[in-house]
């Protein structure tokens, strides 16, 4: 069995019993407080991280940020694509909150924390779900992702959304199979990770725009115009994304049709190309195909 394969069943190994383990060896997790989820989400983080590095190390002999996606390179193409892609999930919930009533909902929701809710809750949930979404995208999409890149996608792929899914909310022990989630989070963020392979931008589209039990902390803390200011700025922002990468289209096709010739080569790099217009900005060759990354 080749190294990188090693590694990726290593860390995939070593979250399966981190997670499935918290519910097995830990029964009373799903009761502790929000100070105790957040302790233990920063073991769990930690542990995977040290796993990465060493794991990284053993069997394919480096380590380097770019295998988990922390880079700055796409970043900003790839918020907005992903905030644009996340536009019918933030809608959705805003038509729920006015149908159903924001209080309803408030009142309905939980995340097994009893009122009264502590005034940092909100603060507890952005540092919990950043964590979370790290562990997430960081560890068990972006790793294994670069560590199998010179694999066959059509196989890697669906491989890993496969394996995220058992992973995520354990599923497994819980019964979350969530529809939701197996199509934005292990399908859709997997696909914006192929195309422009950050996920730093993932992990905080999860946090702001995605995750509802983030949103209903705001609400359950500190009330119904909280929740919908908060609301409205997702709704706001992700129908912004979608209507900017509209726009960026018709503009690069138009721009495309009259200048036929707008390709330039990459200084320093002959097999290296470019657009002029900010339609191609996210690169039509892999980052590693241009600089050997």
């Amino acid at each position: 069995m080749k190294g990188p394969i090693k590694a990726v069943l290593a860390i995939y190994t070593c979250a399966s019993v981190f997670t499935y383990g918290s519910f097995f060896f830990f029964p009373q997790f799903v009761s502790l407080s929000f100070s105790g989820r957040l302790i233990w989400s920063i073991v769990g983080f930690s542990g995977l991280f040290l796993s990465v590095i060493v794991v990284s190390k053993l069997f394919i002999g480096e380590w380097k940020t770019r295998r988990i996606g922390w880079v700055k390179e796409n970043f900003s193409m790839s918020f907005l694509w992903i905030s644009a892609l996340c536009f019918p999930v933030t809608l959705g919930n805003l038509v729920r909150a006015h149908v159903v009533g924001a209080s309803t909902v408030i009142e309905s929701f939980g995340i097994g924390i009893s009122a009264p809710y502590s005034f940092w809750l909100p603060l507890f949930a952005i540092t919990f779900w950043s964590f979370s979404g790290a562990t997430s995208f960081s560890f068990l999409q972006a790793f294994p992702y670069e560590s199998l890149r010179e694999y066959p996608k059509k196989y890697i792929l669906p491989s890993i959304a496969l394996l995220f899914i058992l992973q995520y909310n354990a599923p497994l022990v819980t019964g979350e199979f969530n529809p939701g989630d197996i199509l934005w989070l292990g399908t859709i963020f997997l696909l914006i990770y192929h195309r422009f392979r950050n996920s730093l931008s993932l992990i905080l589209a999860y946090v702001t725009l995605y995750e509802f039990p983030v949103l209903w902390c705001f609400g359950a803390a500190w009330g119904e115009a909280a929740f919908f200011t908060v609301l409205y700025a997702r709704v706001a922002w992700s129908g912004i994304a979608a209507s900017t990468l509209a726009l960026f289209k018709l503009k690069g096709k138009m721009d495309f049709a009259k200048a036929p010739n707008n390709l330039e080569v990459s200084r320093g790099d002959p097999h290296c190309f470019h657009s002029r217009n900010m339609w191609s900005h996210y690169p039509a060759v892999l980052p590693q195909q241009c600089h050997g990354v």
